[in-house]
């Protein structure tokens, strides 16, 4: 069993406001069992020979907040950026707002960000 696990946090599907990428499934949350959207483009990020994990936004920041651990996030993609942009419609420049601020709303120790791009480390 491979113990390297890349965690992907992803919209439950009751909280999604905008229609979901294209090509995204909805799979299971591996804590609370609620549906969540995963997107193609999420799934092209994850570092080969690491396995998913998929948890909601509300049961990764429950984790990080009882665990007190720092979450580390991996930077948004460009295949990410453009799946939000077309799902939604939001500009770049409001990617970047919302990119920047998500981490401060659900997880409000300090963040820190890793060099993990869709090829592994870069």
């Amino acid at each position: 069993m491979n113990d390297k696990v890349a965690n992907i946090v992803c919209v439950r599907q009751d909280k999604l406001r905008s229609s979901p990428p294209q090509g995204s499934r909805l799979r299971p949350c591996a804590v609370c069992g609620n549906l969540v959207w995963l997107s193609p483009a999420s799934v092209g990020a994850v570092p080969t020979g690491l396995t998913i994990r998929l948890n909601c936004i509300e049961c990764a920041a429950a984790q990080f907040r009882a665990s007190g651990e720092v979450p580390l996030f991996a930077p948004m993609t460009e295949d990410q950026r453009e799946e939000i942009a077309r799902a939604t419609g939001a500009s770049d420049e409001r990617i970047s707002e919302i990119e920047a601020q998500a981490p401060k709303v659900y997880f409000p120790k300090e963040v820190k960000r890793d060099d993990i791009g869709p090829r592994g480390p870069q």
